[in-house]
């Protein structure tokens, strides 16, 4: 349970993208480009890549190194999960 949380957790803080929007001084969602710096993640980039820019080909390119991020963080995660989660095995079943 605790392995799930965190990595769930893990990947949905590295998808932050509506907070950084509402914060941002816009009167509509089409001026993502204002978006000041001190708000501007990576989901951000994303976004104006896609709708702001229309470069549609990077902004799935950045998607998917995003992917690979994320996969390589939670392989870590299980892989060390050996470490600092306990799984109850029966040793007289075997």
């Amino acid at each position: 349970m605790i392995l799930f949380q965190a990595v769930t957790g893990v990947i949905m803080s590295l998808q932050v993208l509506v907070q950084p929007l509402l914060l941002a001084e816009t009167n509509s969602i089409g001026a993502v480009g204002n978006v000041p710096p001190s708000t501007h993640l990576y989901m951000v980039q994303v976004y104006q890549e896609y709708f702001a820019n229309q470069r549609f080909g990077y902004g799935s390119a950045m998607l998917w190194v995003f992917f690979v991020i994320i996969l390589v963080i939670t392989l870590l995660m299980q892989r060390s999960s050996r470490f600092w989660v306990y799984y109850e095995v029966d040793r007289e079943s075997d």
